[in-house]
């Protein structure tokens, strides 16, 4: 028996060595050239959406939305056929009358026009589409939902603002700065307050303020103003309070590298509870992305950030604690082939959406498609460009390892008798 232990060891050290890597799968929508997604969706239990943008052969530039099932399986499309170029500032749910979620709400540019409204029921169908009274000149960083509709936030003609709408597209507050080079990068409720981050650019040199409004848009006061040699900072809404995180270029991190992550967070006073610095070295160029994840009862338990590896150019997830430690990384993508621009944790699975890129040396199948990889959060960490590969070597080794560990016990069972 002591033989068959040693045996039954050895091969699972050797599957464990052959076998190190996640195998996730992969979908693309794999109809249209360049095709990207760059927002996702949480949506109802068992579905999610994601949208972005594709081109049609030499057709313009358009946006599409995709709906999938949790298991990674397409419900449906929209695709939002224009004579110009176009894209998505923005995706949120809708709710009726009785507070019902009643669909989706895209805030669509197109080219030289200003923003549309368009409003798609849950199954995909348009149901309008609605031009807004912004100017042309209107970029919109953010679209978050509130009780009774929507809040935008961005800059009109090089002007920062915020502006509240209900769901008729009704203007109910807005708050216009006076100043130039100056945009609204952000903004969250939190109970009956608002927070937001005012972004000052003069002479390529940015500058920001974490600024909490009441209800109504009317600056209560400046929470901070030294983001010093950060770059764009975000909020994030946890229970009652909230969290700033970003990209800085003053972290000198384990592998001596410039450049890494912060998370500071706030209590419901708006004062400092804690302040993390990742231990990665962190892309600068990259996007950052943090999540908070609720229990059940909709208890904060911890935060996943998700960032790119300056070292080795891998998209990383990370688990933080609510008290600001970093713990495990949960995820590790060391892929070429895949542009991540945003996930979402939700039901222990791991989704995440961008581009499939082939590079020129390589015959793909998919290049420039759409991506959805699907991960269970315990199918291990790492993901690298030969995975197909590693899926082959790693079944070839387990059906070794079942028919010696059947020979080796049958073996052992007859030394018995």
């Amino acid at each position: 028996m002591k033989k068959l232990v040693c045996v039954v060891l050895l091969l699972m050290v050797l599957l464990s060595g052959y076998s190190v890597y996640a195998i996730d799968t992969v979908y693309s929508y794999n109809k249209y050239n360049e095709e990207n997604l760059n927002m996702i969706l949480e949506t109802d239990k068992d579905e999610l959406v994601a949208t972005g943008t594709y081109k049609d052969k030499e057709n313009p530039t358009q946006v599409f939305v995709l709906k999938y099932k949790s298991d990674g399986k397409l419900l449906w499309k929209y695709l939002n056929k224009k004579e110009v170029d176009n894209e998505s500032f923005g995706i949120i749910n809708t709710y009726d009358s009785n507070h019902e979620k009643d669909g989706y709400l895209i805030l669509i540019k197109e080219k030289d026009k200003a923003i549309t409204y368009t409003k798609l029921d849950l199954k995909g169908n348009l149901v309008e589409e609605v031009n807004s009274i912004f100017s042309v000149n209107t970029r919109v960083n953010k679209i978050i939902e509130v009780e009774d509709g929507f809040v935008v936030v961005g800059e009109k003609d090089n002007k920062a603002f915020l502006e509240k709408y209900d769901y008729y597209y009704n203007q109910l507050l807005v708050r216009d700065y006076p100043e130039d080079n100056t945009t609204m990068i952000d903004v969250i409720k939190v109970n009956d307050s608002y927070y937001g981050i005012k972004k000052t650019t003069i002479d390529d040199n940015s500058s920001y303020q974490l600024i909490k409004y009441d209800n109504y848009f009317n600056e209560i006061n400046i929470i901070k103003y030294d983001f010093e040699n950060n770059l764009d900072p975000y909020l994030l809404k946890t229970e009652n309070s909230y969290l700033v995180y970003g990209l800085s270029k003053e972290i000198k991190n384990s592998k001596d590298k410039i450049g890494g992550y912060y998370l500071i967070k706030y209590n419901d006073k708006d004062e400092e509870e804690w302040e993390t610095v990742g231990n990665s070295p962190a892309d600068l160029e990259k996007k950052i992305k943090v999540q908070a994840i609720f229990d059940n009862n909709g208890i904060l338990t911890e935060f996943y950030v998700l960032t790119t590896n300056s070292v080795d150019n891998s998209i990383e997830v990370v688990r933080v604690t609510i008290d600001g430690l970093i713990k495990e990384k949960v995820k590790k993508i060391k892929n070429s082939y895949y542009t991540i621009n945003d996930f979402l944790f939700k039901n222990n699975i791991l989704y995440f959406i961008g581009q499939i890129n082939c590079p020129e040396d390589d015959n793909c199948d998919y290049n420039d498609n759409s991506l959805l990889l699907v991960s269970t959060e315990d199918k291990v960490i790492e993901v690298k460009d030969n995975d197909s590969k590693n899926i082959i070597i790693g079944t070839v080794v387990l059906i070794v390892f079942v028919a010696v560990l059947y020979v080796v016990r049958k073996k052992y069972k007859l030394k018995k008798q």
